[in-house]
């Protein structure tokens, strides 16, 4: 349940409506849109994924952004701190030559790098984040075994 939707245009910049309680709209505010609103000032966007209460994008380098709830580091910045706005992760890039390139579970994201790898933050009470332990990460860690990753998806409180 994201309580949000997002959708990607064709000219790369994203836009959003619906609950934005916590800024996953990201806007820069928590007012609900029953409109398409400009999400930050986004463009050479390339995917995007919901969260609950959260939203991700990545452009066509590879950069990742996320906003909007973030109590369990489902933003990934190396904090827990909410985000109205768009926020670019720092020293961390992904795949971008052949997709799935990122997946958003209900308080968790995935994430493909260049090499084949995959990479998790977020909630981890299920184990959700493949690196054999129930931590939450509020920064990118390895998913165990994940080598080779040609596909991912992030369910509930569980990834393939």
């Amino acid at each position: 349940m994201s309580y949000h939707t997002l959708a990607l245009k064709t000219d790369g910049t994203v836009w959003a409506w619906g609950n934005n309680s916590f800024g996953a709209l990201g806007n820069g505010n928590t007012t609900q849109q029953n409109l398409p609103v400009r999400s930050g000032t986004l463009t050479g966007i390339i995917a995007i994924a919901a969260g609950d209460y959260f939203s991700v994008a990545v452009d066509s380098a590879g950069g990742v952004y996320t906003w909007g709830k973030n109590d369990k580091g489902q933003l990934g910045d190396g904090s827990n701190l909410t985000r109205l706005a768009p926020v670019k992760l720092k020293s961390f890039a992904i795949a971008t030559t052949v997709g799935p390139w990122v997946a958003a579970g209900v308080e968790h994201v995935l994430a493909r790098k260049a090499d084949g790898t995959l990479w998790a933050w977020g909630a981890n009470l299920s184990g959700q984040l493949g690196n054999n332990n129930l931590v939450n990460q509020n920064k990118p860690v390895a998913v165990n075994g994940g080598t080779a990753i040609a596909a991912m998806a992030a369910g509930s409180d569980h990834s393939l």
